[in-house]
């Protein structure tokens, strides 16, 4: 009841002082020093109200990096307990990616706010993220190296998902994206337009690779460490994959009973499809990279020089085989009755099983470079065999001549074999060929 008496009282003492204010002014003219007494009252208040206007902004403001730097406080230590358990470091790679954008989105759109950098939040985010990428290797390579070993070496049809993954990272590097049904699986996986029989090894090697990339796009300050990691990735295939099959381990894991021309084919062929998308995982990390960095992306030709070593390597193992059967039947070409021998029959067989093994794995290419290894190998027996025989035997001369056309017959029924290298400087020691029988190409 004061309170509302006193305001009543001073209501009624201000109405009256202005109208007698009011009153004042409006019976007598207002002097010129009482005009220029109002204008410099008008400006003092407007500086007034503007210096008000500013301490109320940098009141308003230090309130926002106060507000951050709290949020801030409160995601660290949630982010840090979560480090103490290892939360996030055993998320798939795809859920971590989502965590570090939104983070990192947050970080950013907050520095914008206050105008000032945040680097508790930043830091934890960057040791956390280090702390995925150590586990994610090491879940990966461990993943690749159970997959090598427990695989069965046998081709697999290849999920859409895969052609895809494969489709996104040939596009824009010269090869031309394979079209797929989301919903079809292929007897082979094209890398551009070229088909490549495969493992199931190769499928899942392929995710690998894509999700490497993923992370690093994603995280690109961090492109340097992973494609480090990436490298790393890639020797482990190629070691393991020539320690299964070129050294035979894979007797020991998968209760294969010997390792066949077939295996070395698949073998070739898990080692072709890396080969292949090596200069697209090269590109894709070039853009990644910094140009002071590039000077990293050496390693590539290295590890792609590697590779392809390796599929020379397993070429040159076929064609050893071929050989051994050679030295096994050796002792059968005898040459001493004018007729085809039971050696170079056994021979000829064998070559028609290994073509029949290798024909719906290797591309027509790839067979021709296979059976010309074989052809030559033939070629320089044979011509061994006449060097060290006495040809003016009329037998042996008709026998040697009746065991090369023999195989030439044979040889030339299989598609894609060169058959014409078999007689390459056989007629130099004498020997009487007929006109070359036309090699199928079809």
């Amino acid at each position: 009841a004061v309170a509302a008496a006193a305001a009543a009282a001073g209501t009624d003492s201000l109405s009256h002082s202005r109208s007698s204010s009011l009153l004042s002014s409006q019976g007598r003219p207002r002097t010129q020093t009482e005009g220029a007494g109002a204008g410099a009252s008008a400006e003092e208040s407007l500086e007034s109200r503007r210096a008000q206007y500013e301490r109320l902004l940098r009141s308003s403001a230090l309130v926002v990096v106060d507000a951050c730097q709290q949020a801030h406080l409160r995601c660290s230590k949630l982010i840090q307990a979560r480090i103490k358990d290892n939360n996030d470091v055993n998320l798939a790679a795809s859920n971590f990616i989502e965590l570090f954008k939104a983070a990192y989105k947050f970080i950013s759109t907050s520095e914008r706010l206050c105008g000032r950098r945040c680097a508790d939040l930043r830091g934890v985010m960057l040791t956390q993220a280090k702390r995925f990428l150590e586990k994610f290797h090491h879940r990966e390579k461990e993943k690749l190296s159970l997959l090598l070993i427990n695989e069965l070496w046998h081709p697999v049809d290849v999920p859409s998902e895969c052609q895809l993954l494969v489709n996104r990272l040939v596009t824009g590097h010269g090869l031309v994206p394979h079209q797929v049904n989301d919903k079809d699986s292929l007897k082979a996986l094209y890398i551009g337009e070229r088909p490549v029989r495969v493992i199931g090894v190769v499928v899942m090697f392929v995710k690998i690779m894509a999700e490497y990339c993923k992370c690093g796009q994603e995280m690109p300050s961090f492109a340097a460490d992973i494609l480090a990691r990436l490298y790393d990735t890639l020797r482990l295939f190629n070691q393991q994959t020539c320690h299964l099959i070129l050294k035979a381990e894979a007797l020991k894991h998968t209760g294969l009973k010997t390792i066949t021309a077939k295996h070395l084919s698949l073998a070739g062929q898990a080692v072709t499809v890396v080969s292949l998308l090596i200069p697209c995982l090269k590109s894709r990390f070039k853009a990644m990279l910094s140009e002071r960095m590039h000077v990293l992306l050496s390693e590539f030709d290295t590890i792609d020089a590697d590779y392809t070593k390796h599929a020379r390597d397993l070429v040159a193992k076929q064609v050893s085989i071929m050989e051994d059967v050679w030295a096994r039947n050796a002792k059968d070409m005898t040459w001493s009755k004018g007729v085809v021998t039971a050696g170079a029959k056994a021979v000829a067989i064998a070559a028609g099983k290994l073509h029949n093994a290798l024909k719906d794995i290797l591309l027509p290419q790839d067979l021709t470079d296979l059976f010309s290894g074989v052809v030559k190998l033939f070629n320089a027996r044979l011509k061994e065999a006449a060097a060290g025989r006495d040809l003016r035997d009329k037998l042996v001369a008709v026998g040697l001549a009746a065991d090369i056309m023999h195989l030439e017959e044979k040889l030339a029924a299989m598609e894609h074999v060169p058959v014409q290298e078999l007689r390459t400087g056989i007629t130099e020691y004498g020997i009487v060929l007929p006109a070359l029988l036309s090699a199928r190409t079809s």
